[in-house]
């Protein structure tokens, strides 16, 4: 089974991360969703899946298999590794999806961490744009992303340089009154999963105070798109924020205000559905002459 080295350069540790699934790489910048696109969630690369089976891509702990069975979130090294499989899959609600780890379990690189259906998928999915994010970018001094095709559990995707100092995604300390907020009711219809968690952790990080969710008795630290992740927050679902700090009263606000927001408008709010795509335009053949033995023709499926 291939192995995830972990090297020492330049003094600092460096963890090289497999492709979890074979495809060709596409910077997250190409990614049409603003959060993987604009590095809400954290750094790393997508994948244009040409295989089903996700692997790890590195000796790691799971940390979650996401209750819609789209996304896995592995621990390795300090790091949080978040795969999440195609965009807008959290609405398929697990249909086509098959994991084949829980939680807490130990894997080895190039394990099996899920399978799907990958035509299914592509037939109800917005995109299948597999996104491998490092959501912790504070344990990270530098990432070395590469390109072109690669083979899952067997090609490097990019390689993680480990900071030698390693900061932390909570806010420091407080001995400030806690500050709770009324109850609020989860507007996001699909729940915090990564899109919605990743905008929520953004705008904690906007305040110095110290920031939880509070959901049955369980605690999520604001600040982290895996720690909102592993709540398992679903649509509907009651909620309160508790805030330490100078500025808590001022964060909660933020918060609450953003809680109760449907996050997940980009999608069809009618139907369950992502909104469709526009359709791609296609070349229709000139009327030009051709030499012997050349077929001319148009896309049957533009974009494949």
């Amino acid at each position: 089974m291939p192995e995830s080295p972990l090297a020492l350069t330049t003094g600092r540790a460096t963890l090289a991360l497999l492709a979890p699934v074979s495809g060709v790489i596409v910077p997250l910048d190409e990614v049409p969703d603003p959060v993987f696109a604009q590095r809400l969630a954290g750094d790393g690369l997508s994948i244009d899946p040409l295989g089903s089976e996700v692997v790890a891509p590195c000796d790691a702990v799971v940390r979650q298999v996401h209750r819609a069975s789209h996304a896995v979130t592995l621990e390795a090294s300090g790091l949080e590794i978040v795969i999440h499989v195609g965009l807008d899959t959290v609405l398929l609600q697990g249909a086509g999806f098959h994991p084949a780890v829980k939680a807490g379990q130990p894997v080895r690189a190039g394990e099996v961490l899920l399978r799907f259906d990958i035509d299914a998928v592509a037939r109800r999915a917005r995109s299948l744009l597999t996104e491998v994010i490092v959501s912790n970018m504070d344990r990270v001094a530098t990432l070395r992303p590469r390109s072109g095709m690669v083979v899952a559990g067997h090609d490097v995707l990019f390689e993680v340089e480990l900071t030698t100092d390693p900061g932390t995604t909570a806010a420091p300390a407080s001995a400030d009154t806690a500050i709770t907020s009324p109850p609020v009711v989860v507007g996001a219809r699909t729940g915090l999963h990564a899109r919605p968690a990743a905008v929520v952790a953004a705008a904690a990080r906007r305040f110095a105070a110290d920031l939880r969710l509070h959901k049955d008795g369980q605690e999520a630290n604001a600040r982290s798109v895996v720690s909102i992740m592993a709540l398992e927050v679903g649509g509907g679902d009651t909620l309160t924020v508790v805030g330490r700090g100078s500025d808590a009263a001022e964060a909660i606000q933020a918060l609450v205000g953003l809680l109760a927001t449907d996050l997940d408008a980009g999608a069809d709010a009618t139907h369950g559905e992502p909104a469709p795509a526009a359709p791609m335009p296609v070349t229709l053949p000139t009327t030009e002459p051709v030499a012997e033995g050349v077929l001319r023709g148009v896309a049957a499926s533009p974009g494949l």
